[in-house]
């Protein structure tokens, strides 16, 4: 054996296990049907629960916000005996404090864990409903550094009951008058096996708080005006058989049993209602992904996402419906995406649900981004049962409806010359979600001549034309608007006789110009 041999021989003995190694982790990846990845944890975060699923017989209450959802609150504290858990990511409402507070000086059991620094951190009017529950005997612990953020919404009432929402517990969430708040869902689940279940979830979060010291501060009682929205959907209670799945972020919501299992079995239809959609770090969104694999598979997909000025721009929701709407059309697919309209009279749409197959909802507290499916915790929930989808479905298809017309502008009336060519545009013409159509009738007759939202005309003959633009909106709201448009004759010299009106009128000057040019040589010479 020559040395070259030698070498590339201990060479191949050195890189073996590497190889072997890397052979096998690929093997592995090909088999993990279930999880899509591994939550990145803190380093001294513990949590670890499996995913479970309850099946019972007997009430659950869906509520809306802005609708019912203080209703809701009240009913459900109203209904609290011995203890309560209050598990949050912000807490600022004084009333809903106040009445918590009511409680524990009753003698009730009150546990209340929170975010320890929010983002833009916590108000004086937070601080003071904290300070009302633990001053009426309450307990009240903040946590922080075990999660990202700690981002739940939900409650326990003795040591059944389950209060869940994708709801903060504030007043745009929770108002007084119901015409003016927040798009949120929520649901309350009477059975004792899926409470001990959020209860041992609680138990393990209060383990790593930290207990709530905070100065007397001043604050602002306020009460919100009024708004626009017109309250459609009541609590409702809903009695029947209910297959219940608890989603815990970051230990169950990656999970093939959960969200992503819910999306990957959708035969008919998914609606998905979010706060905002972010693409990860290097790396396309899981759930994302499987809603367009879904759609790619035939399934009907609505995505509405908030509208609000902070999403958007660059990386915002905006972008986000343009690039799945313009996938579904590249692709064919029976895909849409839109933001919710303002004039649905919302203050903004701060919901994390989905709808499958209208036979399952998620309530969860799950923004679609990398920090809340994999560093936060989370809460949610999956409940099958068709009454509690009906609901959820009719209150999703209402923020979806697109009652408004647009507005078209054919932009201003001209005059153009037989055979010139010039530009109709319809760019100022408005919608409150998107126009998907321009048509025009350029010769007034009636019927489509040109489509988009620019064309270049030319006419052929003089006279007075009548021009009429039609826009369409997604939701198949039309409008239209006229301009009239005059042709006239092109100029009465023909193209010979401006060559020659052009010659006579320069000749004058060619002429001079060749005098000079003579007296100057002449002088020279």
């Amino acid at each position: 054996m020559n040395r070259k041999s030698l070498i590339l021989l201990v060479l191949i003995l050195l890189l073996l296990p590497g190889i072997v190694a890397n052979t096998e982790t690929f093997e592995e990846r090909e088999h993990e049907t279930d999880d899509h990845k591994q939550p990145m944890l803190k380093e001294n975060e513990t949590s670890s629960f499996d995913p479970e699923s309850f099946n019972y017989h007997g009430n659950a209450t869906a509520f809306t916000s802005p609708d019912s959802s203080k209703e809701a609150m009240m009913n459900f504290l109203d209904g609290v005996n011995s203890s309560l858990e209050v598990g949050v990511y912000q807490f600022n409402d004084v009333r809903i404090a106040e009445k918590i507070a009511d409680l524990s000086n009753a003698g009730v059991s009150v546990r209340v864990l929170i975010e320890a620094d929010p983002v833009q951190g916590m108000s004086d009017r937070g601080i003071a409903s904290l300070n009302y529950i633990s001053s009426e005997g309450g307990e009240v612990r903040t946590i922080d550094d075990h999660y990202e953020y700690y981002h739940p919404k939900y409650m326990r009432r003795d040591n059944s009951s389950v209060f869940l929402t994708s709801e903060n517990l504030v007043a745009s969430s929770f108002p007084s008058d119901p015409t003016y708040g927040n798009r949120g869902w929520g649901i309350i689940l009477d059975h004792e096996k899926t409470g001990d279940y959020y209860g041992e979830v609680f138990d393990h979060d209060w383990s790593l708080g930290e207990d709530f010291t905070y100065d007397e501060v001043e604050y602002e009682r306020y009460n919100l005006s009024s708004g626009n929205y017109s309250p459609t959907f009541n609590s409702t209670e809903i009695q029947g058989e209910f297959e219940v799945t608890p989603v815990i972020g970051p230990d169950t919501n990656m999970k093939n049993s959960t969200v992503l299992g819910e999306i990957r079995s959708a035969e008919e239809s998914i609606y998905l209602q979010q706060y905002y959609i972010r693409d990860w770090d290097g790396e396309e969104n899981p759930y994302l992904e499987a809603i367009k694999e879904a759609a790619k598979r035939g399934v009907r997909v609505k995505i509405l996402l908030d509208s609000t000025w902070y999403h958007q721009g660059v990386g915002g929701n905006d972008e986000m419906v343009d690039e799945l709407n313009d996938l579904a059309e590249d692709k064919s697919l029976d895909l849409e995406a839109r933001s919710l309209s303002d004039y649905q009279g919302l203050i903004k749409s701060h919901n994390k649900g989905m709808i499958v197959d209208e036979d399952s909802v998620l309530v969860s507290t799950i923004n679609w981004n990398e920090n809340s499916m994999r560093r936060n915790r989370e809460l949610g929930v999956i409940v099958e049962n068709d009454k509690i989808a009906d609901y959820y479905s009719n209150v999703f298809l209402n923020d979806w409806k697109d009652f408004i017309d647009p507005i078209a502008d054919a932009g201003d009336e001209k005059t153009v010359m037989v055979e010139e060519e010039f530009i109709l545009s319809a760019e100022n013409s408005w919608d409150d979600h998107e126009i998907v159509e321009y048509r025009w009738d350029i010769d007034g007759d009636g019927s489509v001549d040109e489509k988009g939202e620019k064309i270049t005309v030319h006419f052929e003959e003089r006279g007075t034309y009548t021009v009429t633009l039609t826009v369409e909106d997604v939701g198949g709201n039309t409008d239209t608007d006229t301009i009239e448009v005059l042709v006239e004759e092109q100029d009465r010299f023909t193209l010979l006789e401006k060559v020659v009106n052009s010659i006579i009128l320069i000749s004058p000057t060619v002429l001079i110009t060749l005098f000079l040019l003579r007296e100057f040589w002449l002088n020279r010479s």
